[in-house]
């Protein structure tokens, strides 16, 4: 049987290649369900050469006011993961930013 090849984009691209390790915690002392707002922390870390490891906190957040989607659950988990693996990769210094942050 032939190995199937996983394909990643974008973010998962970018976490894939630098070796991004991420854990996402709900941040249930900034959410408040019945305001629609949820907020989830994420904790992630990217190894270095020399054997040590890069680490970033931070959060993604949904209200009712930024999101139109019906999962707000999940897309407080993508913006949080999109922050921290862009802060590992360098890449907020460009001026790249997730998909889900950029104003139509």
């Amino acid at each position: 049987m032939a190995r199937q090849q996983t394909r990643w984009t974008g973010i998962e691209y970018i976490a894939g290649k630098l070796h991004i390790d991420a854990e996402l915690t709900p941040f249930l002392e900034w959410s408040n369900p019945d305001d629609g707002r949820y907020v989830i922390r994420c904790d992630a870390k990217r190894p270095m050469g020399d054997g040590t490891w890069t680490k970033v906190t931070t959060f993604g957040e949904v209200s009712k006011a930024n999101n139109r989607n019906q999962y707000p659950i999940a897309m407080a988990e993508k913006r949080a993961l999109s922050r921290a693996i862009l802060k590992l990769a360098g890449l907020y210094k460009a001026g790249a930013y997730g998909e889900d942050e950029i104003d139509e």
